[in-house]
C-alpha cells in the first residue's frame, strides 16, 4: 500500500508534469549510494534534447547522505529532478510495493517514453535521450531501444570489456547470455503498461530489466544501437553480485522462472535447453564457493553431450579434483603401510 506521504509526492509530480509536459520520464532507484548518485544525476541534467524530460528519483529510505545529495539536485534543477522520498524501505518488503509506487509515479508524468538508470550507474553520452527518442519517433514498429555500456569495476578502479549485443529474436535472448544494459534502455510507456499488466504485475521476480526486455520482444521489436552511452558499475555488494551462494541460487532460480514463463508464452520448444543452461550455469558458478557438495549436486543434473565434454567438466571441477587427490593419497598411504 502506498503511504499518504508518497501519494502526496506523486500528486505533486503529476501537477508539475502537467505544466512541463515531458516527452521522457527517467526512472531511477537509489538506496545508500552517496558515492555514486552524483554521477547518475549529472548524466541526467547534462542531456541535450529538443524536448522536455524529467527524472523521477526514488530514494528508498537511505541511511547515508544519499537523501541530502538528492535534495541538493532537486533544488538546483526543479524542472528535471523530481524526488520521491521514503521513510520505510520498500525493496525489503518483497510485496510489490516498490513496483506499484514507481508505476504510479511514471503514470503521473504522462510521458510517452521511459528511460532507465539505477543510482549507481550513469550516462556518458549527452545526446543519449535525443538519439534514442529520435529513432523511436520514426520507427513505430519498435517498442524499445538500448545501447552498449562500458563496465567499470569499482573495486579494481578500471574499465572492463563493455557489454551490449543485438538479438535476432526472443529465443536467442533466452538461450544466449543476456546483455541489455539497464542504464541504456529507453522504451514506449504505453507498451510498458501493457507488459506490466499482462506479464509482470503480481510476480515476485528478483530482477526487473530481464522480464521487461523479454516482454518487449514478445509484443514489439527492439533496437540495438552500437554506441557506448552509459556505464555499468560493478560493485561487490550489488544486486547481481553475491557473497552467499544461497542468494545467488535464489536469483538464478528467479531468472529461470522468468525464462520458462516467456518461453511458454511464446510457444518455444526450448524448456529442456533452458533447464540444461540453468544447471550448467549454477554448476560452474558454485565452484567459486566453499561448499563443493553443492557443485556435485548440480554436476549430477548436467547431461554432457559427449565423453570429451564430460571429462572437461570433471577436470574443471575442484570437487572432483579433491576426490581424485584423496584417492591418490589414500593409495599412497596403503603402499607405505
Amino acid at each position: 500500500m502506498i503511504s499518504l506521504e508518497v501519494l502526496s509526492q506523486i500528486q505533486h509530480i503529476k501537477e508539475r508534469c502537467a505544466e512541463i509536459k515531458p516527452l521522457v520520464a527517467i526512472k531511477c532507484i537509489t538506496y545508500n549510494q552517496e558515492l555514486y548518485l552524483r554521477d547518475a544525476l549529472e548524466g541526467f541534467v547534462m542531456q541535450k534534447t529538443d524536448f522536455p524530460f524529467v527524472a523521477l528519483v526514488h530514494d528508498d529510505a537511505s541511511t547515508d547522505t544519499t537523501t541530502k545529495i538528492l535534495k541538493e539536485y532537486a533544488e538546483k534543477y526543479p524542472n528535471i529532478i523530481f524526488p520521491i522520498y521514503e521513510t520505510e524501505n520498500q525493496h525489503s518488503k518483497h510485496d510489490g510495493s516498490l513496483d506499484k509506487i514507481l508505476f504510479s509515479a511514471l503514470e503521473a508524468t504522462k510521458a510517452k517514453y521511459i528511460a532507465l538508470c539505477e543510482g549507481d550507474d550513469y550516462w556518458i553520452d549527452p545526446l543519449k535521450l535525443q538519439k534514442q527518442v529520435s529513432f523511436l519517433q520514426s520507427h513505430s514498429e519498435y517498442g524499445m531501444v538500448y545501447a552498449i555500456a562500458k563496465r567499470y569495476s569499482q573495486e579494481k578502479k578500471e574499465f572492463m570489456e563493455p557489454m551490449g549485443r543485438p538479438y535476432k529474436d526472443i529465443e536467442e535472448m533466452l538461450l544466449e547470455s543476456y546483455q541489455v544494459p539497464t542504464a541504456s534502455i529507453l522504451y514506449r510507456a504505453d507498451i510498458y503498461k501493457e507488459i506490466y499488466n499482462k506479464y509482470i504485475k503480481g510476480k515476485n521476480w528478483l530482477m526487473g530489466d530481464y522480464p521487461l526486455s523479454l516482454g518487449f520482444m514478445t509484443i514489439s521489436k527492439i533496437k540495438f544501437i552500437p554506441e557506448e552511452m552509459s556505464v555499468y558499475r560493478i560493485l561487490s555488494n550489488s544486486a547481481c553480485h553475491f557473497t552467499s551462494f544461497d542468494k545467488l541460487e535464489r536469483f538464478c532460480k528467479s531468472s529461470y522462472e522468468v525464462e520458462k514463463f516467456y518461453a511458454s508464452l511464446n510457444k518455444l520448444n526450448i524448456l529442456n535447453k533452458l533447464e540444461e543452461n540453468f544447471n550448467t550455469s549454477l554448476y560452474f558458478k558454485s565452484l567459486s564457493y566453499p561448499n563443493k557438495v553443492i557443485s556435485y549436486n548440480y554436476y549430477k543434473k548436467i547431461k554432457p553431450k559427449s565423453l570429451k565434454e564430460k571429462c572437461k567438466r570433471i577436470l574443471c571441477s575442484s570437487y572432483y579434483s579433491y576426490i581424485v587427490f584423496q584417492k591418490i593419497n589414500n593409495f599412497r598411504l596403503k603402499l607405505i603401510k
